[in-house]
């Protein structure tokens, strides 16, 4: 989650996910069958049932750091030492891997640092690492507190903007954001989200009153005819991005689906292509892959799901 010019990211927000390890590791699927079956597995940033067995998985991250480990019992490896138990859930680091947020099994959020000492311990209700700055949320009523990654325990007080002034671009996106989400609430509330602008002009995607995302603008580029097939939303998102001096793209994948086990309602967030290219547009031939330009100009072309594809 990023916040306004000073909440910045510096290359890439890495919350490396599981689903695409798995399904670049297995021939002949198609992705969209694929996630379907990959939501019963164990994933690293979210939880997920005991289908996976014990098949030991090790996830790059930052800075030479790797999440490492198998379903729920994931830890923290840092120039090949374990610096953090594998009984977490998952790991999303800066730019640098300098520090890193880390979820519990219950939920709750802290921040570690590459020695494997806590910053704070995992008892927030959300934590997360993007560009220099830090984010934490003590409770879901709370106001978020943001610190530097460089001087973790130095609280960075921040100016509350009048939402008159917000850019009228932003505010544009996010009343078409707010109304596709009442559509599509309108059409099947279990697979609804909403968006919530707070008072520094960012814009936060929520499920269930949960914050799981926040960027300066989102696009949503899949339909709900493709969500019926995947359970998966897939949006375009844009924030400030440290050194370029202008915003960057990523793609961010948002799943909400059944648990075929317990019948309970599960939730996967991730960003699918990391938030550093100068831009960001769907394929022409209608396919659920994006072209993705850099800012030195080339074009990479990747599946909604992060898969590096061939042009077509």
């Amino acid at each position: 989650m990023v916040f306004s010019d000073f909440y910045q990211i510096t290359e890439c927000e890495t919350l490396v996910i599981l689903i695409v390890i798995i399904h670049k590791s297995i021939k002949n699927m198609k992705t969209i069958n694929l996630i379907s079956m990959v939501m019963v597995f164990a994933m690293v940033i979210v939880s997920a049932t005991s289908s996976f067995g014990q098949n030991e998985v090790r996830i790059a991250l930052k800075g030479n750091a790797y999440a490492v480990g198998t379903q729920d019992k994931a830890g923290l490896e840092v120039d090949g030492k374990l610096v953090v138990a594998k009984q977490y859930k998952s790991f999303q680091t800066d730019g640098n891997g300098i520090l890193f947020a880390v979820e519990a099994n219950d939920g709750k959020y802290g921040v570690v640092d590459r020695n494997g000492t806590w910053i704070y311990k995992p008892t927030y209700y959300k934590a997360q690492i993007t560009g220099d700055m830090i984010r934490l949320q003590a409770t879901a009523n709370s106001e978020p507190k943001f610190y530097k990654v460089t001087s973790p325990t130095t609280e960075v007080k921040v100016t509350a903007l009048d939402p008159n002034t917000f850019n009228p671009e932003i505010k544009e996106n996010f009343r078409l954001n707010s109304e596709k989400a009442k559509e599509i609430a309108a059409q099947d509330t279990f697979a609804a989200f909403e968006f919530r602008m707070d008072e520094k002009g960012r814009q936060g995607l929520y499920v269930d009153g949960k914050n799981f995302f926040e960027a300066k603008k989102f696009y949503l580029i899949s339909t709900y005819d493709y969500y019926k097939k995947s359970t998966c939303w897939f949006f375009i998102v844009t924030d400030k991005v440290s050194g370029y001096g202008k915003d960057a793209y990523g793609l961010y994948g948002l799943c909400i689906y059944t648990d075929k086990n317990t019948g309970k309602k599960g939730i996967e967030a991730f960003l699918t292509i990391p938030i550093e290219y100068s831009y960001i547009g769907p394929v022409s031939n209608g396919e659920p892959a994006v072209k993705c330009t850099t800012f030195s100009g080339a074009s990479k072309y990747f599946t909604w799901y992060g898969d590096a594809i061939t042009a077509k």
